[in-house]
C-alpha cells in the first residue's frame, strides 16, 4: 500500500508539487508568481478526492482568501467559469457521503505518483531544451 508506505505527509508534498508544475508556478486566478499555495477546491479530508490534481488551483494569498471566503468576492463567479469544465465530474455533496478503501486510495495515489514523475520529466527536459539553445 503506498498511502502506508509513505504516509499522508509525503502524498500531500507530492500533491503541491503536482499543482505547481500544473500552474507553471503562476496563481491560477490572477497569474501572481508571489505567496503561492495549493488549494483544494473540495476539503481534503475527503480522501477519494484529496490527492486528484483535478481537485487543486495554484492560487496566491489574497486569491486563496478569497477562495475560503467567496460570500465577499467573485471567486466563485471566476471558479465557474474558468474551472469548473475542468472540474464538473466532482460533486461535493456525493464525494462527503462517499468512503474509500485502502486499495481505491493506493490507485489515487499510484495515479498521483505517474503525474509527478511525468510533469517532473517534462519540466527537466524543458530546462534541458532551453540551455542548449
Amino acid at each position: 500500500m503506498l498511502v502506508l508506505e509513505h504516509g499522508e505527509k509525503y502524498w500531500d508534498q507530492k500533491w503541491r508539487e503536482v499543482i505547481y508544475m500544473l500552474y507553471s508556478g503562476r496563481c491560477a486566478k490572477c497569474r501572481s508568481t508571489f505567496n503561492l499555495s495549493a488549494h483544494h477546491m473540495i476539503k481534503r479530508r475527503y480522501m477519494q478526492y484529496r490527492w486528484e490534481p483535478i481537485n487543486g488551483a495554484l492560487l496566491c494569498l489574497h486569491c486563496h482568501d478569497q477562495a475560503h471566503h467567496p460570500e465577499k468576492s467573485q471567486f466563485m463567479d471566476w471558479f465557474k467559469t474558468q474551472l469548473m469544465s475542468e472540474w464538473f465530474f466532482i460533486n461535493e455533496p456525493q464525494a462527503m457521503r462517499g468512503k474509500i478503501t485502502k486499495a481505491e486510495l493506493d490507485i489515487v495515489c499510484q495515479k498521483l505518483a505517474d503525474i509527478h514523475q511525468e510533469l517532473k520529466n517534462d519540466t527537466v527536459r524543458e530546462m534541458w531544451a532551453t540551455t542548449e539553445g
